[in-house]
Formats: C-alpha cells, sequence, structure tokens
C-alpha cells in the first residue's frame, strides 16, 4: 500500500510578516487536525463476542473523568480529554471606570480546551494541550516529564505553570469563582517555557506530606513565543502538617518565592474586576527596574464542609539608578475564600500536587440526587500605591453559588465588587456553564 504523507507549507521568513494572521490561522488548523486525528488511531474497545485470547491482547478504554486508553501490560496510557466555559455578564460601575474599560456586559467562550496526555512505564509522561476560545489556538500545557529521579525526584521540560501562589496553580475547572483574585491575577506568573524540578517527601499513610519544586522561567508571550532572554528562577516549598478522614480534615502550608528580570528592564502589573470580559481595573503601566522579588504565603484549610484559602503576595522592584520618582516600590496584596457545602461535601484536595481537586458530588443528578451545592464568599485587596499614584488600590469582595450536578458539570453564579480607590465602583453579575472531560 503506498505511503501517504502530509505536507505542511511554511511560509519563507521575510513572508511571515505579511501573512502572520493566515499562519496563525493554519497553525490553530494543524494542532485541532493533530487532536482530532489521534484519536482514530487509539486502539478500540474489544466486544464481549471476541475470542478471550485476542481480547486479552488488545487496549482497554474507560472512562474516568476523561477517556482512557490502557495497552494490555498496563505499561502506556492515554488520555483524552477538554473543557468549554460559557460565560454571561451583567455589569454596571461609576464613570471613570466605564472610561477605563472596567465596566462590559456580554458573553464569552472563556475556555474552550482539547489535551492529550499519556504515560509510560508510570515514569515517563506527556501533555499537550491548546485552548481554542480565542481567535487563534493558545498552548497552555505542553511538557515532558520523567520521575523517578534520585535526588530531585521529577524532571519537567515545556511551556507549564511557575510553581507559584497556591490559587493559579489550582486548576480553572475547580477555582470556587469565576475568576482568580486581584492579585493572584497581577502577580502570580503563569505558563512560561521552563525546566522544573520537584518532588513529594514524607509519607505517612500513603500521602505526601511535604512537597517541593523549582524551576528556570523564560516569559512568553499567550502564543507560547518567548518575549524575554533573562531567566527567572522559581520554587515553591508546601507542607501538609494536618490530613484526617481522607482529607475532611487537613491544613496545608506554603511558602513561593521568584527572582524575576526583563529583557526591557521594565515590570507591569495588572488586574479585571473579577470578570474576564472587563478591561483591568488597576494598571500600573511599564515600571523601570533592573529585577523584582515575589514573595508569596498560603494557606488553605478543610474541615467537614467548610473550607478557608488565603494568599499573600508581595512583589519588590529594584529600580535603577536613573529613575524618577519612587524607589524600590513594593506592591502587595491578599486574598481570604471561604466556602460551605450545603449537601455535604468536602472540598477535595490532591496532596502530591498541592493543589484543589475535583468536586464529587455524594447526590449526583444521574441518580436521582440534586448535585452539590457550594456557597462562597471573597476579600481581597491589591495595593499599589507604591509607585506613586494614590488611587493605584482596589478592594474587591464576592459571594456566589455553585452548583455541580454532575463531577464533570458545573454551573457557577458570582456577584462581584471592585471599589478602586478615587474612582469608584464596579458591581459585575457572573454566570458559568462548564462541562470539563
Amino acid at each position: 500500500m503506498p505511503r501517504r504523507s502530509l505536507l505542511v507549507y511554511s511560509p519563507p521568513a521575510q513572508a511571515r510578516s505579511v501573512t502572520a494572521p493566515l499562519a496563525r490561522e493554519r497553525h490553530s488548523l494543524r494542532v485541532l487536525a493533530l487532536l482530532l486525528l489521534l484519536a482514530p488511531g487509539l486502539p478500540r474497545p474489544t466486544s464481549a463476542g471476541e475470542d478471550t485470547a485476542a481480547a486479552e491482547d488488545r487496549w482497554t478504554v474507560k472512562w474516568k473523568d476523561n477517556l482512557r486508553f490502557t495497552s494490555p501490560d498496563g505499561d502506556i496510557e492515554l488520555k483524552l480529554g477538554g473543557r468549554a466555559q460559557l460565560d454571561f455578564v451583567e455589569a454596571s460601575g461609576d464613570q471613570p471606570l466605564e472610561a477605563l474599560g472596567a465596566v462590559r456586559d456580554g458573553n464569552e467562550f472563556r475556555r474552550a480546551r482539547l489535551f492529550v496526555e499519556g504515560s509510560f512505564e508510570n515514569r515517563f509522561s506527556f501533555k499537550v494541550e491548546y485552548d481554542f476560545a480565542g481567535s487563534d489556538a493558545e498552548p497552555k500545557d505542553v511538557w515532558l516529564q520523567m520521575r523517578g529521579l534520585p535526588a530531585v525526584g521529577a524532571v519537567k521540560v515545556g511551556h507549564f505553570k511557575e510553581p507559584f501562589g497556591l490559587e493559579e496553580l489550582n486548576s480553572a475547572r475547580f477555582i470556587s469563582f469565576l475568576e482568580r483574585s486581584p492579585i493572584s491575577e497581577a502577580l502570580a506568573p503563569s505558563r512560561n517555557m521552563g525546566v522544573m524540578v520537584g518532588d513529594s517527601k514524607v509519607e505517612r499513610g500513603g500521602v505526601p506530606r511535604l512537597t517541593w519544586a523549582l524551576g528556570i522561567f523564560q516569559e512568553n508571550d499567550s502564543a507560547g513565543e518567548v518575549t524575554s532572554s533573562d531567566w527567572n528562577l522559581t520554587g515553591r516549598l508546601t507542607g501538609l502538617p494536618i490530613w484526617q478522614q481522607d482529607g475532611r480534615r487537613m491544613l496545608h502550608l506554603g511558602v513561593a518565592a521568584s527572582d524575576r528580570s526583563q529583557e526591557n528592564d521594565t515590570f507591569r502589573y495588572r488586574s479585571r474586576p473579577g470578570v474576564h470580559l472587563a478591561d483591568r481595573v488597576l494598571d500600573t503601566g511599564q515600571l523601570p527596574a533592573e529585577g523584582a522579588l515575589l514573595l508569596g504565603l498560603e494557606l488553605h484549610a478543610v474541615s467537614g464542609p467548610l473550607w478557608v484559602q488565603s494568599e499573600w503576595q508581595q512583589s519588590d522592584l529594584d529600580s535603577p539608578d536613573v529613575v524618577l520618582g519612587p524607589r524600590d516600590p513594593s506592591l502587595e496584596g491578599f486574598t481570604v475564600d471561604v466556602g460551605w457545602y450545603l449537601t455535604g461535601e468536602h472540598r477535595a484536595w490532591k496532596p502530591a500536587s498541592a493543589a484543589i481537586d475535583r468536586t464529587r458530588p455524594l447526590r449526583p443528578v444521574s441518580d436521582g440526587g440534586i448535585g452539590a451545592w457550594e456557597l462562597v464568599a471573597r476579600w481581597a485587596e491589591a495595593d499599589f500605591r507604591d509607585v506613586g499614584d494614590s488611587s493605584a488600590r482596589i478592594e474587591a469582595t464576592a459571594v456566589g453559588v455553585n452548583w455541580t450536578p454532575h463531577s464533570a458539570f458545573r454551573v457557577q453564579l458570582n456577584w462581584v465588587r471592585t471599589d478602586r480607590d478615587e474612582l469608584g465602583e464596579v458591581d459585575a453579575l457572573g454566570l458559568r456553564f462548564a462541562v470539563d472531560w
């Protein structure tokens, strides 16, 4: 049988600036085609009528939060999945904030992702995930990992989240509000290109009680292109001093730091008013600095249906000698989030990664129940007045209700009020319908 090949034309370098939109469109199509074309090549499930010996040589297929394929010897596992989040927003606010674009109604697909993930011999793993919610496909988690290494535990290479900030490291599939807090959005680095080592230690009862991670990263834009050749060093250390009743009672503590520099010696911090559709309600602009030191403290506690999560973060900038205005400004903020499951569930936790996990209703709708119902509230602040702007401080309060009829489906309703000093307030009501598999 003749071989078939797929030829992909790449325009010459001098033509790429002219054909950039077309190239991005082709890139999006190629990524989508790659994810979809992987499925037909995967093994199909066995049927009851097949010969037993032949069936034993086939891969098994099962559904466990996503579609999983396992080789006959169990050494290889592949996962196919994705997520979709549709948001509706109504907002109102004072005129100065309207002028900033911080008051905006509408709807959007907040996220629309597909991923392929795999592991080999329980030691090697990879993930490729792209987001198709925008006009272009954007890389999210694209990495390779090797586990079981002496001294360092695991090494991960690629595009993934830096180990800083509990709220940022928590998956957007599981967070209790539509958006992360203002300070986390402004200061915490997210996904960048880098290399990271890390491990979990001190296991009691099979539960990791200590985790650490350390990596070097180069910052990149939403398309995955590196925007600064400087390397940033980021690390996180967490402890789990209390773990009882499979996590129904637990206490997590963590600390993180990041030593950062930019090729152009400027830093910018900004945050939205609790909904993604609006523009930033707080924006420092470009701040001249030779470097920045990020610090973060985190806490997460669960007692039955009640949970509390809190973080404090700070960025200390190192101003150059020639800078005019405030020198070495310090930007900081905090958030305190609380939640209560009315239907008796508890906030799930993944000790090995030190992050929250999926809510699984005790009585899902598919079994005739009412699903999981959760009430949440937040108080948060971001204070950037040290840059010389007396209005550069926002205080955000939010309340919400989350309904999880099935572990793969979620409906969230949030009301958020964001108050910026001297400029006024923004009130936003957000509704999200979400599914992940």
